[in-house]
């Protein structure tokens, strides 16, 4: 009978070896665990043969559970039964050891081993099948048979206190050199009981430096010095540089090298040592930019290594560009004899240097030249390539953005694609017909350019590159006017001038959103009107007149989105079927009788066409009721029931004239819709007006659209109909009061009145104190109230409490000190009246940076961080296109400029 305690370990119970690994595996440490474990469930067990099940339960028979008081027991007593063998494995853990006698071998194995002195498995795991079979008399059966024993063991860790140690200092001594030992093999292969053996005399002369429960990672420079030299380790670590370089063909740079390594080992001047020493063997090979890679022998070096000359000289002719047929006949062989050495030679060839490019040629259809301009390698590389492996289909375009290879690597894809670029005033531009012709106008069109104009001005760039005879060049034929005018970097000018304009560097959200195309139905209109009204909307997206408008207008609605809308001569726009004569009648109904010029302002008013262009064009139907300079119309009315009914379905102030119109229809389906015109409209108290009319009882549009922002102290517009926010004259009126700041906008549409803040104690004085203190307080072309607070910036309006579009909106209106645009739901200020550009901003802040480059990322986060302007990095990238400034799309970095970008690789 065996006595035990439940907490005892499974190794008092002197079970086999495959037992007590059996039970190990499946999680049953403990004696206490082990009677609990249900005896039917051991044959399940992974390796618990029948033999062994019957073993285990029949000790498990013999076993008589005892209680033990810990408070009566001897605790040295028990440290001293607990003592064990131990070995530290390779992870730097304490295993504990025990003779071979314990491992189930054949009689002829066993004493094989003790022959060679091999007492306990720790002397047993490190041996390979090479050691094993030069042991005498040790035969591939019994060598099998070892290796599958050494396989199913499984180790058993060991306590500290576990292990034997002379004293508490050799304890701490000890403790603290395995702990670094087992912080080194978890990145650096290297024998653990060994590198313990070589460590442990330096860690004996720290004169007790380092307590015992400091951790390896905080060990001091002499110690990490001393380590690094020696030999089993520096070794180790030589192996480990070599092998993160094996996993890293394209190389890796010396930061890299050294993160690779345990945290407290990661000295620089240490590795530098390892890496020349490596150098100096022929190991590692050092690239631009201090990029280290395995060195492996050139395919030069591989063909004159070749035992045969016939070998020899076959690889040598097809690496310098010679065909099979040349080589056969000089060599006196068949051109498929040839062609075999070539194949064996290739395929009997270890790594070479040239098989870096290997991934890269089989990924992309490189021509020779371009493979030599863009590498700057030799022909003899490409050559190789070209036999050794298969060339890729992909165009070399995409490598340039392809993250599967280096950097390097991308650098030469650019250098390929561009090389028939030539640089212009710092930037780089493809020798093309368009190209240069969007270059000139980048650069000379920025007020509009005339097409002769621009012909000049492209002829003498074309003499300044030597292609004026080049006939692939030519744009003087009037034919290439009209595709410049259709280039979406091109707006049209009034006076037919082309002016650049980067269409693609805008977001036209809030363009169309405030113009509201969709509202209009079968009316023609100028886009002088919109340009009039709508003066913010203008400044915001650069459009510097009615004709740009148009033209802009056409390049960004596309026909799906905008199916009523027709492009007729600029600048007007026609929206679902419009028909002019009735335009002019309907407004003549509402204003007859009128002189003939006024009727011209009024149409100019209505819908922005000029009115001498009316008087010119519009008017020649229409000299029957036209007498003495006056025009006068007689029409029919609505009938007594129908106006009353009219009267009382219109209730409202404000309607749409589509809406009235549907009205009309559904109460009387079987009427004359031409009864209901402005005329009419008129007599039923109305004001009549492009698209909309207002009741009577206002004397203008204008009027109306006063009161409802003005007759409250707070306004929100978002509560109105959405087809009066969509109104020119609504915008008009919000445009007058916010200049003369009857009302403030404190949030987008929302509006608090003046004498609200009168009220407060607050004057206009205030306000105009307020926008001089922010002009005096700005240190920069650029800023945000965003910025402007964040460097320090505070006045007494503060105290007001609201957010930053409110004190935005007080300067926006302070045209002589500032302008602005709306960017990134945020407004950007200039601390001028020029206008504010996207471009200009951007350019401003990468000059201002120290390298004149920044990650586009780290531009992206510097225009939230120091502005509250959010902007995708895209959309960085597609303005930056636009302008004098260079994106690399392999370092993605936007620079200064071409030049600046081209110093810096």
């Amino acid at each position: 009978m065996k006595y035990l305690a439940r907490l005892d370990p499974i190794e008092k119970l002197d079970l086999s070896v495959r037992a007590n690994n059996a039970l190990r595996r499946a999680g049953i440490n403990g004696v206490g665990e082990l009677l609990d474990f249900p005896k039917e469930n051991f044959p399940s067990l992974k390796n618990m043969g029948a033999k062994t099940v019957t073993e285990i339960t029949e000790v498990i028979e013999q076993i008589e559970i005892i209680e033990i008081d810990p408070l009566n027991c001897n605790a040295d007593q028990k440290l001293e039964d607990a003592v064990v063998a131990w070995f530290i494995g390779k992870d730097g853990q304490l295993y504990r050891d025990f003779p071979i006698e314990d491992i189930e071998l054949s009689r002829r194995a066993f004493n094989c081993l003790k022959g060679a002195g091999i007492d306990y498995i720790s002397e047993l795991l490190d041996k390979t099948e090479t050691d094993l079979f030069a042991i005498p008399n040790m035969g591939p059966k019994s060598v099998k048979e070892i290796i599958e024993a050494i396989n199913l063991l499984v180790l058993q860790p060991v306590s500290t206190a576990q292990s034997f140690y002379n004293n508490d200092s050799d304890f701490g001594t000890n403790e603290f050199c395995r702990c670094i030992v087992q912080e080194i093999v978890k990145t650096i292969d290297v024998h653990a009981a060994k590198l313990y053996e070589e460590i442990l005399p330096l860690v004996e002369n720290c004169n007790g430096r380092f307590a015992p429960e400091v951790l390896a990672k905080e060990i001091d420079e002499p110690l990490i010095s001393e380590l690094y030299w020696l030999p089993l380790l520096r070794c180790a670590i030589k192996e480990t540089i070599l092998k993160q370089l094996e996993l890293n063909p394209y190389g890796l740079d010396k930061f890299n090298l050294v993160r690779s390594l345990p945290s407290f080992l990661q000295n620089e001047l240490l590795v530098d040592s390892l890496i020349l020493e490596l150098i100096q063997d022929s190991n590692l090979l050092c690239l631009h930019d201090q990029i280290y890679k395995q060195k492996y022998p050139t395919v030069l070096e591989y063909a004159a290594s070749l035992p045969k000359p016939q070998d020899c000289a076959v690889l040598t002719g097809r690496l310098s560009g010679k065909t099979l047929d040349k080589i056969g006949k000089e060599l006196y062989l068949t051109r498929e004899r040839v062609r075999q050495i070539e194949s064996k030679c290739i395929n009997k060839a270890p790594t070479l240097s040239e098989d870096i490019y290997a991934l890269v040629f089989q990924k992309y259809d490189i021509a020779k030249e371009d493979f030599i301009l863009g590498f700057k390698e030799s022909e003899i590389t490409y050559n190789y390539l070209s036999i050794a492996y298969k060339k890729g289909k992909y165009l070399v375009d995409s490598l340039a953005t392809d993250s599967d290879f280096p950097e390097r690597f991308r650098k030469a894809a650019e250098r390929i694609i561009y090389k028939n670029h030539v640089v212009l005033g710092g930037e780089r531009v493809l020798r093309s017909r368009f190209e240069l012709s969007e270059y000139i106008l980048r650069t000379a069109g920025a007020e509009g350019l005339t097409f002769e104009e621009f012909s000049q001005f492209y002829q003498m760039l074309l003499e300044d590159l030597n292609l004026q005879d080049n006939p692939k060049f030519s744009v003087m034929d009037r034919g290439y006017s009209n595709k410049l005018a259709a280039s979406d970097h091109v707006l049209w000018k009034y006076g037919q001038k082309l002016r650049y304009y980067n269409i693609d560097a805008y977001d036209y959200t809030d363009l169309l959103k405030g113009l509201n195309l969709s509202n209009y139905k079968n009316v023609e209109l100028s886009t002088r009107k919109f340009f009039q009204e709508y003066p913010e909307l203008m400044s915001d997206y650069d459009i510097q007149d009615e004709y740009e408008l148009h033209n802009l207008l056409k390049k960004i609605c596309r026909s799906d989105d905008y199916p009523q809308l027709h492009f007729k001569r600029m600048p007007n726009i026609e929206f679902g079927i419009a028909d002019r004569d009735t335009q002019v009648m309907d407004l003549l109904l509402t204003l007859a009788p009128i002189t003939n010029t006024d009727f011209a302002a009024a149409y100019e008013h209505e819908y922005g066409v000029l009115s001498q262009t009316v008087l010119a064009n519009y008017m020649k139907n229409f000299d029957q009721f036209f007498y003495s300079g006056v025009y006068k119309i007689d029409v029919p009315m609505l009938s007594d029931i129908m106006a009353a009914k009219m009267k009382q379905l219109l209730s409202k102030e404000f309607y749409l004239l589509s809406d009235i119109r549907k009205l009309y229809v559904s109460e009387f389906p079987q009427a004359d819709p031409k009864l209901l015109n402005p005329y009419t409209l008129k007599a039923l108290g109305f004001r009549v007006y492009a698209n909309y009319a207002i009741k009577d009882q206002y004397p203008s549009a204008a009027e109306y659209f006063r009161e409802i922002l003005t007759t409250e102290d707070i306004i929100d517009a978002q509560s109105f109909p959405k087809e009066v926010l969509n109104t020119i004259a609504y915008m008009s009126e919000v445009y007058k009061l916010k200049a003369t700041y009857e009302i403030l906008e404190y949030a987008p549409l929302k509006y608090v009145h003046f004498r609200r803040l009168n009220c407060a104690g607050v004057e206009k004085e205030s306000i105009m104190d307020y926008c001089r203190k922010a002009y005096q307080a700005v240190d920069s072309q650029y800023f945000t109230v965003y910025s402007l607070r964040k460097k320090g910036f505070t006045h007494a309006l503060d105290e007001l409490g609201f957010g930053e579009w409110f004190y935005a909106s007080l300067l926006s209106e302070d045209k002589e000190h500032f302008s602005y645009r709306r960017l990134g739901k945020n407004k950007l200020f200039r601390r001028s009246s020029e206008n504010v550009s996207l471009i200009d901003f951007l350019e401003w802040i990468v000059y201002s940076s120290e390298s004149l480059s920044l990650d586009v990322y780290e531009l992206t986060e510097k225009l939230s961080s120091d502005y509250n302007i959010n902007l995708e990095w895209y959309k960085i990238v597609e303005t930056i296109k636009g302008s004098t400034m260079y994106y690399d799309t392999i370092t993605q970095k936007v620079y200064a400029d071409y030049d600046v970008y081209f110093e810096e690789i």
